[in-house]
């Protein structure tokens, strides 16, 4: 018999042994503490997240009662009644709101409504960014259920939504967004309603935050008072009753039916109490975090495995441990002394192993045996060159991310430059509006507004060039041919109206193939280009040109030039970086940075020349029709 087959039977024997004497000890106290304290423990749970359930939605409440009895927000209502546009309020007031929003992370929307459900004033938060909505962007919500009931609730109290998937253009928001909604009715000065506060809170990232979802040896569930999932290890089954597909804890677990429809606060559910693994155990816990609402209240369910539960009773794991611990002592002693008889042929393996750990040479191997041991050295080998190559690609991987760090760095230094600048600029306009507030000089300060007009344009053109640039890495494409000639002439279309009122020549070269490109990113490419054509001349009546040039092996140079400007000298490349732009430009400088991104994401490389008043970008697609999708 071979060495290692002698040696897994010995071993194999004395933990087998070993094994079988502590099921038959310990199986004795086994059961009657396993229920006790697993029932104990999860009830503990249970209550936990129910208590933290209630004082957190008191909070919410809180919040929206605050916003509602601001003297500000009641002025605001009142005077837009009265037809007062009441500018100064409304950016007083997202003051406030903005702070708030800021403070806790789960709010998404904080919003004022008219009495006709009309907004007045949004402040929004999308992955960590907080934004005002601009006046455009207000909506009329009178319709929807949140509005309507938060109308009918009585003075001095706080209307608090079901929770359910997020409605925006009239359906299901994708990706689905569970929202809580609280609102507070503000009455005017003749009782009657004149508007609403709502905010919206995240349900599924406070729940994520108040919670501890990721413990996987106690699974977490909560329902609605109808038993519909709202949490639940498996996301699919959440929020059904929104979907067209109810899935509810009762179903899944029929004994639990009765606990919806009596006084009781909490109940215990056994499944497969007798099943090798001690069973299954659940306890749902009603909570009303609701006050207003007594009839009205969320469960919160914790479940485990017995086995888990078991090893968390001090009692048998200490009486267990003493007893396992003598018993693999010995199994240890028996399987050294008869492994030791066996182990010469492996010691060569146990020293390369320790050298493939420290990084020396390996030793030579006994990769010429015939038997399991030959069997165990090339395999070691082949996982040891393995390991070189995985170093090495490791060593590139590492070289790459510090240059990702380095840059990334860079971005959120000077974004919250230029972030910071026009915002102090902004300051400095409403403040000087405040000072103007009520002097006789209309003119002034219409000026001051078409400042602030101003410098709130150039942040949302900086912020959507951010989101541009993070979205060229983001989205999921696939390559098509595409004639440029006609997609170019589609993304001319939309500056056709500078194009004509400059005098601008535009010329094409002949494109005789279509390339297999991303179609969407390719019109941002070229638009980017166009505009920073446009906004970087000057002069008008100059030439812009769209090429298209076979380089010598074989394959396509696109580009587009115009006259009328220039680049200075120097490292070209630093134009394609982040925040790069001249002195005298309005821009963000992050369009020929978007413009980086997409030939990278081609997998292309992009260049700029400047000569005799001409600005020339060029640039290549890479790969080809074969590479399939790119994510």
């Amino acid at each position: 018999m071979h060495d290692v087959n002698r040696i897994r039977l010995l071993t194999c024997g004395s933990v087998l042994i070993t094994a079988v004497v502590i099921g038959l000890v310990s199986l004795g106290g086994y059961n009657a503490l396993f229920i006790d304290q697993q029932q104990v423990s999860l009830q503990h749970q249970a209550t936990s997240d129910a208590r933290l359930l209630e004082l957190s939605l008191d909070e919410l409440r809180n919040d929206a009662a605050l916003l509602g009895r601001l003297s500000l927000t009641k002025s605001l209502l009142e005077r837009v009644a009265a037809g007062d546009t009441a500018t100064a309020d409304r950016d007083r007031l997202a003051e406030y709101f903005e702070q708030m929003i800021r403070a806790k992370k789960h709010y998404k929307k904080v919003r004022v409504f008219d009495a006709n459900g009309m907004e007045l004033l949004r402040l929004n938060r999308h992955e960590g960014v907080v934004w005002r909505a601009a006046d455009t962007e207000l909506q009329l919500k009178g319709h929807r259920d949140f509005f309507q009931e938060a109308m009918e609730v009585p003075p001095k109290r706080v209307y608090v939504s079901k929770i359910n998937l997020n409605h925006d253009q009239g359906g299901i928001e994708v990706p689905h967004r569970p929202m809580l909604r609280t609102a507070q009715r503000i009455d005017g000065q003749s009782g009657r309603p004149i508007g609403v506060v709502v905010i919206n809170m995240h349900f599924g990232e406070f729940i994520d935050n108040l919670l501890d979802l990721a413990d996987d040896t106690r699974l977490r569930y909560m329902t609605n008072d109808s038993g519909d999932y709202l949490v639940h290890p498996d996301e699919s089954k959440t929020y059904g009753f929104d979907l067209g597909k109810r899935h509810r804890i009762q179903d899944d677990h029929p004994a639990i039916a009765e606990f919806f429809n009596d006084d009781s606060d909490s109940t215990t559910i056994w499944n497969d109490r007798g099943g090798t693994d001690g069973g299954r155990v659940l306890v749902v816990r009603k909570t009303r975090p609701f006050p207003d609402e007594p009839d009205r209240f969320v469960t919160v369910g914790v479940e485990a495995m017995g086995d888990t539960l078991a090893r968390d009773s001090r009692r048998v794991l200490r009486w267990a441990a003493i007893t396992t611990g003598l018993l693999i002592i010995g199994a240890l002693l028996l399987g050294l002394a008869a492994s030791r008889l066996q182990t010469h042929p492996l010691e060569s393996l146990t020293v390369a192993a320790q050298r493939l750990e420290e990084g020396g040479t390996l030793p030579e191997l006994p990769m010429k045996h015939k038997d399991e041991v030959g069997d165990l050295a090339r395999a070691f080998h082949k996982m040891a060159e393995r390991i070189r190559v995985n170093e090495s690609q490791l060593q590139e991987t590492n070289a790459r991310l510090e240059t990702a760090n380095d840059d990334l760095k860079h971005f959120v230094h000077i974004a919250a430059h230029d972030l910071r600048e026009p915002l102090r600029k902004l300051r400095n306009l409403v403040d000087l509006l405040q000072m103007e507030d009520g002097q006789s000089d209309p003119l002034k300060a219409e000026e001051l507004l078409g400042c602030v007009s101003k410098c709130s344009l150039d942040m949302q053109a900086l912020i959507d060039d951010f989101r541009a640039l993070t979205k060229v890495e983001e989205t999921h494409l696939v390559r098509e041919p595409v004639a440029l000639d006609v997609l170019i002439s589609e993304v001319l279309s939309s500056h056709a109206k500078q194009i004509r009122a400059r005098n601008i020549v535009v010329r094409f070269s002949e494109f005789p193939t279509k390339p297999h490109v991303y179609p969407g990113l390719t019109s941002r490419l070229y638009d980017n280009l166009i505009r920073n054509a446009l906004n970087h001349t000057s002069s008008d009546g100059f030439t812009l040109t769209f090429t298209a040039v076979r380089t010598d092996d074989l394959s396509w140079e696109y580009g587009v030039s115009n006259t009328g400007s220039s680049m200075p000298d120097g490292d070209r490349s630093e134009f394609f970086k982040l925040f790069r732009k001249s002195p005298d430009s309005e821009g963000s400088g992050v369009g020929l940075s978007i413009c980086k991104k997409i030939i990278d994401r081609h997998r292309g490389t992009i260049t700029v020349d400047s000569q005799n008043n001409t600005v020339h970008v060029r640039f290549t697609f890479g790969g080809g029709a074969d590479d399939g999708k790119i994510t």
